[in-house]
This record gives C-alpha cells, structure tokens and sequence, in this order.
C-alpha cells in the first residue's frame, strides 16, 4: 500500500472515532523536579547537571492524586505523570 493511501485510511479510521476539530487536554504533573541521584544518561534532572532550576523533593501520593482529580475536574482527559523507577520511594507509590 503506498504510503499516501496508509495516511488516508489512517485518517478516515480516526474521524470516525474522533471530532476532527477536538483538541485533547492534558495535565502534566512533574513528581519530583531535579535533583535526580541516579544518572542514566539522558535526563537533565540528575544532581550532577546544574540547570538553576530550584530541586522539588518528590510529592506524596495524596498530593498527586490531588493534582490529577484537579486536573480531571478541569476536563483534562489524560493526567501524565513522570518519576524514575530507580527513586525507592517513588516505586513504593506504584
């Protein structure tokens, strides 16, 4: 199948399923900012960088599930949330 007839079938599937002028809102909660003990090499947030942005130390459950019910109250319709599975505490949280 050549690659602009893929792009037309792709595109008529997902008008049938979505409002061709919808826009999709989202929040975006940051669970901890900076700071970062691990270093895997490709995130800005290990300790070693100095970025002048202020460390956030890593939010508790509750104040996440806060902050997604506030954004879901919005009418958000999805919450992304970020964290390193290497952080004990943050794995804990699932």
């Amino acid at each position: 199948m050549r690659r602009l007839t893929i792009r037309f079938t792709v595109r008529s599937v997902h008008r049938q399923h979505h409002d061709a002028n919808g826009v999709q809102l989202s929040t975006l909660i940051s669970v901890k900012t900076g700071g970062c003990p691990e270093d895997c090499g490709y995130c800005p947030q290990a300790a070693r960088y100095h970025t002048g942005v202020d460390n956030q130390e890593i939010l508790s459950l509750d104040e996440v599930v806060f902050r997604g019910n506030r954004g879901k109250g919005s009418g958000r319709f999805a919450i992304l949330y970020g964290r390193c599975l290497a952080w004990p505490q943050a794995a804990r949280h699932g």
